[in-house]
């Protein structure tokens, strides 16, 4: 059973986990946090091997929850996505078990399949405190053993123990399983009992499957925030900015000013719209992205677009780009998979959008390692006074894409052929991609912790960046395809 490599190590397997806890070890600067899933038929030595062996504990002295304090000995008090403590014990004695329980053994961990890899990182990885809140002290003592499941909810583990495992979406499979307890539903009131236990136990299913999506998301953002952090040999404007193209140069001098390049990470929110083909109405689309500036490119975009019916069905999705590898994935209600993807050739689309979205962070478009600018040649679509190439590569794939500037030095447009897209018969092929600038720009003022909706006065690091995007396939016949519209409401970067 293979890992996924890419960005934080998750797998369709460990998304599908029956149950999924998340592990903090307390009082530990800076925190460390994994997430331990908990297949069906494990056992609890099983459940503390996993924890020990991804945190890299000497030993476990005790295990506890979160939000109550309660002391966790079975695996039977815990709930999918239930938050733990771990108190780190002493080396064991003579092979002695933790306080926790039996700790399990070298052999087991060994066979364990890679699907067991932590959805949230490897295990030394560093969570931030904004991300997850701070781990609660020890409650009181008559709240340590409060009842951790309702009687609704242990009924339907009961009665329908199929919908409280992995797999999507609910099927008559599911609902089937219900034959066999017919005399437990008859208290419910018959069939209409059976339909409203139905009923219940999927939309429960959905609301954990959601609130596991969520988590999932803002793990891939914390990522990016750790891409962020990496070292990166410090460099002055004024020497980046030599040998550029001149409109290049007029870009960067008109869009930053003050110390632009000392911000790393930049979050942009806002709305737009998505259609699918051009015959298809325009869907409301809530979006934003975050990104880093760093030693090597890296973006989450996170989404929720409204697919029909009022607000009724909403698709909550994200596309990144993580240590070099492109993603994509959308569900319905943040529980149903409608589309996801994770290819080579997704690789260099996710560089491309990356390239795009860059606009709105200019720092990130300054010659480095990874990007270099090249004068555009006269017959390639742009003319040298106004338009430059870029050229982008990570980890062995590189695309490019030829930036136009209007005269001041304002983004106008970018165009490549590296993007792929899906085709009506179902191929994949690369074909022509613009993004471009369809309204006027807006400075926002930066600072360490900025949050501006522009209107600048006075002197100040401030960044000017187009406020309304247009992304379009080029068609053979010269006419434009746009399918997605954003704009870009509020900038924050630290």
């Amino acid at each position: 059973m293979a890992t996924s490599s890419r960005g934080l190590g998750v797998t369709p397997q460990d998304m599908d986990a029956s149950r999924l806890v998340f592990v903090s070890v307390k009082d530990a600067k800076p925190k460390r946090k994994v997430a331990v899933p908990i297949g069906d038929g494990a056992s609890w030595d099983q459940f503390c091997g996993q924890v020990q062996t991804k945190l890299k504990l000497v030993a476990i002295e005790a295990i506890y929850l979160a939000s109550s304090g309660e002391r966790i000995t079975h695996l039977d008090q815990l709930q999918d996505i239930d938050e733990l403590y771990v108190v780190e014990g002493a080396a064991p004695r003579g092979g002695q078990a933790s306080a926790a329980g039996p700790s399990a053994s070298d052999a087991y961990l060994q066979t364990q399949p890679t699907s067991y890899v932590s959805r949230l990182g490897v295990a030394d990885a560093e969570i931030s405190p904004a991300m997850h809140g701070r781990l609660a002290a020890d409650a009181d003592a008559d709240q340590k053993y409060a009842k951790r499941q309702g009687s609704l909810q242990r009924t339907m583990k009961r009665v329908f123990p199929s919908l409280f495992q992995g797999g999507l979406p609910v099927t008559t499979k599911d609902v089937g399983a219900a034959a066999s307890c017919t005399a437990s539903l008859q208290m419910l009131g018959g069939t209409a009992g059976v339909v409203a236990a139905v009923a219940a136990a999927t939309a429960g299913l959905v609301l954990v499957r959601w609130l596991r999506w969520e988590a999932f998301l803002r793990g891939e953002q914390e990522a990016v925030r750790r891409a962020a952090q990496a070292p990166e040999k410090a460099a002055r404007l004024p020497e980046l900015l030599l040998g550029l193209p001149s409109p290049v140069r007029r870009f960067f001098l008109r869009s930053m000013s003050g110390n632009c390049i000392g911000f790393r990470l930049w979050t942009t929110h806002g709305s737009g719209a998505l259609r699918f083909d051009s015959g298809s109405g325009w869907k409301a689309l809530q979006a934003g992205t975050v990104a880093a500036v760093g030693p090597e490119p890296a973006f989450c975009y996170t989404g929720c677009l409204q697919l029909g019916l009022g607000r009724l069905l909403p698709c909550r999705g994200r596309e990144a780009l993580l240590q070099g590898r492109g993603a994509m994935a959308w569900r319905l209600w943040g529980a149903v998979p409608l589309a996801s993807s994770e290819s080579g050739r997704l690789d260099q689309s996710a560089l491309l959008r990356w390239l795009a979205e860059a606009v709105c962070f200019p720092p990130a478009l300054l010659p480095s390692t990874h990007l270099r600018w090249l004068p555009a040649e006269r017959g390639e679509g742009g003319s040298p006074e106004r338009s430059a190439r870029a050229v982008l590569t990570c980890r062995g794939v590189s695309v490019s894409a030829l930036f136009t500037f209007d005269g001041e030095g304002r983004f106008q447009e970018l165009v490549s052929h590296d993007y792929w897209r899906v085709m009506p018969d179902g191929a994949v092929q690369q074909a022509p991609w613009r993004a471009r600038s369809t309204g006027g720009h807006t400075r926002f003022r930066l600072d360490s912790s900025s949050n501006s909706d522009g209107g600048v006065t006075g002197s100040s690091t401030t960044v000017e960046v187009p406020t309304e995007l247009e992304a379009a396939w080029l068609e053979p016949d010269g006419t434009a395809f746009a399918y997605v519209r954003s704009t870009v409401a509020a900038l924050q970067a630290e």
